[in-house]
């Protein structure tokens, strides 16, 4: 994909799309996902940064609708899910995967961070 807003099927991505990654270790799958708008961008609040632009390539997978994010991501088996973003952190929340009180913000950009936890 380029990024003039093209996507691989020829289709053009809609203001509102996502990047989403999925990133394979022997643990399990790592979801990495962010709004459009905000890879190349950095953010800071006290001694955290959230920096989207050194880390871009972690989130630049397929650019996706929030919807076909979504089916992607359900039925869902994943170890960690990243999230950045309002519309990426909603598509977590909106598919009960965590609820609004899990949020935090870097600034005024939301962030999800979900991990899987097994007993040894």
């Amino acid at each position: 994909m380029d990024e003039n807003n093209s996507r691989e099927d020829g289709k053009k991505a809609t203001a509102g799309s996502v990047y989403l990654k999925i990133h394979d270790t022997p643990e399990g799958s790592i979801v990495a996902m962010c709004d459009r708008e905000l890879i190349g961008s950095r953010h800071s609040e006290g001694k955290m940064e959230l920096d989207l632009e050194t880390y871009a390539e972690f989130y630049k997978g397929d650019l996706l609708s929030p919807g076909e994010a979504e089916s992607l991501l359900y039925p869902s088996d994943f170890y960690t899910a990243n999230a950045v973003g309002e519309i990426s952190v909603g598509i977590l929340v909106g598919m009960k995967m965590a609820e609004a009180s899990d949020i935090k913000k870097i600034g005024k950009v939301p962030c999800l961070y979900l991990f899987r936890m097994s007993p040894r």
